[in-house]
């Protein structure tokens, strides 16, 4: 929990599939509905966080802090599953080594990224885990002859807890079924099994029926809009996404398996803890088919397929659900892998007592054993760490501060749309009348008719007569672009610029949005200004901030990654220098940016306006630059007699970490006595702890020329 504590994001993240977290945490904090199942339980003990705990910080804090806290749990949960599998197979290992392996089992990559954000997963982990080391301890108990109601009757409320959390809990119901009947055959005769099935069920019903409820309140975040019992069964049973549910051929099952499935396993704790996993997998399958007496292989097959039938059908539902953030849906099945590391400690130790080892022999075997999954555990953590990750929140942040009481914002993708709500909702725009709409869910009659609830004096219509029956998309571009007409009385703001309905409109980059203006006559001007001149980067681009404009190459189909996007004029903020960002390549068909990041070598050559020059103005952004030490890249002006001095590019922060707005405008000073013809751009040679090769992206750049020399050629 401490390494957790010590990782977690300090506020909303955008990595490790983060981007629900704004919404959640709204919700939470509002008592709102999330988006399907509803989440419940998740959003009750939120809440309490937020109550408890929000002297320590803001509400995305206390609900990052309580994935910390389930995790704790989580670990908890592994350690006392496996203390009862070391004693019920005499695996002989000491109490610290189970500790040790059963902990480092439950961190592994996907379980440790989402315990450092806000997400569901890990507290239906935790309590998931929780019902079945309570059904373990019943099992025990009953083998012993000691009273045991007790621990059947909590796995039974915890179970309905986790349900609340997430309905894929009810995927380990075929092994507690397994594991309750290999203990007692006449279980269903007993009034323990029904108390704790009544106590699980009420559980259920009481927390989904709650949600009714707290739709009559619309928060801002209402998914559903729920008024009827058909919209409480649509919203439980995610009526919304079941068309991607089960649509795979058994041949792409068997790709997604080895494709998907199996690299992300392989990276949980390292290459060298799959041997580990693979001895207690086969010390399993030895002690259910060779090992001991019939009783005991009898005993081991029932806990082996109890163990199976934990996970399985989890991992194939997950397999089987077409959506890009995957990895998370495979928490809980990595922390029941994760179960076979005390067991093939255990198998060592056995064997080695079996070779009349003395008992520090095997305590030092057992202590190597541990270290495999640490040492790989631990590589992980720089990659995993969030804790100086800002760029989700300075979204909203920022957007916020050059927005205008009252605007609408027409917004899109989910992680900039949630970081907008959480701003506008629990942050620094509380009081400012914002209307926030989500493009892609216009097409919705419940959501239309929430923001109508939410946001009184805003214009939502409803589709015209032609567009009855449309397809989703041109559907909700039709509602989008009548509702930014409707409103045209507010300031009004786009979060994606590549929209076809967007081009009538003047679009103006607003820290990272863009504002929506009526188009003007002289909007086609060159890219000029006085003395200032455009410097043409395009035809040496290399990325594109359509996609990652630190990464060499396209990648078109990408969330922006920068938070400082536009096309267009910008101003630097200070001296009012301005710079012209060129078309992305969404519109234009080319590279936009120039970047020095992942290549050692790179260089380039810009030609510049042969004239006298007072400076080169650069608008740049640091790359992958965190604990950069030297250069993170060289500018050096070409003059007609010779090269002039280079400038070293340092003290970038990181665009992952900038408190203000990332983008950096830089100025270079120019001997005006005498004529550039081209500055060079290349690699500065900087290392860091990543494995990868900082640098800079270059977003714009501009040509000062001397005031005669400016004034005179606009005459």
């Amino acid at each position: 929990m401490v390494a957790l504590l010590a990782t977690m994001a300090p506020s909303l993240a955008w990595e490790h599939y983060g981007d629900d977290g704004g919404e959640l945490t709204v919700a939470v904090a509002t008592l709102g509905v999330p988006h399907p199942s509803g989440y419940p339980f998740y959003v009750l003990v939120g809440h309490l966080f937020c109550r408890l705990f929000g002297w320590l910080g803001e509400p995305a804090f206390c609900t990052n802090l309580l994935s910390v806290a389930a995790g704790g749990a989580t670990a908890a949960a592994a350690v006392a599953l496996s203390l009862v599998v070391n004693r019920r197979f005499e695996l002989a290992l000491p109490p610290w080594a189970v500790t040790i392996l059963a902990t480092l089992g439950t961190l592994g990559t996907t379980f440790w990224s989402q315990a450092v954000i806000t997400e569901v997963y890990v507290l239906h982990a935790a309590l998931t885990l929780w019902t079945v080391a309570l059904v373990a301890w019943w099992h025990e108990a009953v083998r012993e002859g000691r009273p045991a109601g007790f621990w059947l009757w909590g796995a039974g409320l915890v179970w309905g807890l986790a349900l609340g959390v997430h309905l894929t809990a009810g995927f380990i119901a075929g092994g507690l079924a397994l594991l309750v009947l290999a203990t007692d055959k006449t279980i269903w005769r007993r009034r323990v099994f029904w108390a704790a099935a009544l106590t699980c069920l009420g559980a259920v019903v009481l927390l989904y029926g709650w949600l009714p409820l707290l739709a009559r309140r619309n928060a801002p975040v209402n998914w559903g809009y729920i008024r009827s019992w058909s919209d409480l069964v649509d919203h439980v049973t995610g009526a919304q996404y079941r068309y991607r549910m089960f649509v795979f051929t058994g041949r792409d099952l068997a790709e997604r398996f080895r494709n998907l499935f199996l690299p992300l396993l392989a990276r949980q704790w390292g290459q060298g803890s799959l041997g580990l996993l693979a001895l207690g997998l086969a010390w399993s399958l030895w002690a259910c088919t060779w090992g001991g007496t019939p009783a005991s292989r009898a005993y081991a097959r029932r806990l082996g397929a109890t163990w199976l039938l934990l996970w399985t059908p989890s991992a194939f539902y997950s397999l089987n659900y077409n959506i890009d953030d995957l990895p998370p849906y495979f928490t809980t099945t990595f922390v029941f892998l994760g179960l076979l590391f005390p067991v093939a400690a255990g198998a060592v130790s056995r064997l080695l007592s079996r070779w009349n080892r003395q008992g520090g022999d095997r305590l030092v075997v057992v202590g190597l054993a541990c270290l495999i999954p640490l040492v790989g555990v631990g590589r992980q953590v720089d990659r995993l760490s969030l804790r100086h990750h800002r760029t989700a929140r300075e979204f909203g942040r920022q957007a916020f501060a050059v927005m205008p009481p009252g605007s609408l914002v027409v917004s899109d993708y989910d992680g900039r749309t949630n970081a907008l709500l959480y701003e506008r909702w629990l942050g620094e725009g509380r009081e400012s009348g914002t209307v926030i709409v989500l493009r892609t869910m216009l097409a919705k009659r419940w959501y239309r008719d929430h923001l109508r609830d939410l946001y009184s004096g805003v214009a939502i219509p409803e589709p015209a007569p032609g567009f009855a029956g449309a397809a989703w998309d041109p559907l909700c571009d039709h509602l989008a672009e009548r509702i930014l007409r409707d409103n045209a009385a507010r300031p009004r703001f786009l979060v994606r610029d590549t929209l076809p309905f967007a081009r009538q409109w003047r679009l103006v980059p607003a820290a990272g949005i863009y504002r929506v203006e009526e188009r003007r006559r002289d909007d086609e001007g060159p890219p000029r200004r006085g003395r200032f001149r455009a410097v043409d980067l395009v035809p040496f681009a290399n990325a594109d901030y359509r996609g990652d404009p630190f990464l060499p190459g396209l990648r078109t189909d990408d969330v922006n990654h920068f938070p400082s996007l536009g096309e267009g004029e910008i101003g630097s903020g200070t001296g009012g220098v301005p710079f012209w960002l060129p078309a992305p390549w969404a519109r234009s068909g080319r590279p936009s940016v120039i970047t020095t990041c992942y290549t050692a070598d790179f260089q380039v050559r810009i030609p510049l306006l042969a004239t006298a020059t007072v400076a080169l103005h650069l608008a740049v952004a640091g790359g992958v630059s965190r604990q950069a030490s030297g250069p993170l890249a060289f500018v050096q002006p070409w003059y007609e007699d010779g090269p002039g001095e280079a400038f070293p590019l340092t003290g970038l922060p990181d665009y992952r970490e900038a408190r203000e707005a990332a983008l950096r405008f830089l100025r270079l000073p120019l001997d005006p006595g005498r004529r550039p013809l081209t500055v060079e751009i290349r690699s500065g040679g900087a290392v860091t702890p990543e494995p990868f090769v900082p640098g800079v992206a270059v977003f714009a750049m501009t040509q000062e020329l001397p005031a005669s020399l400016g004034d005179a050629s606009d005459r």
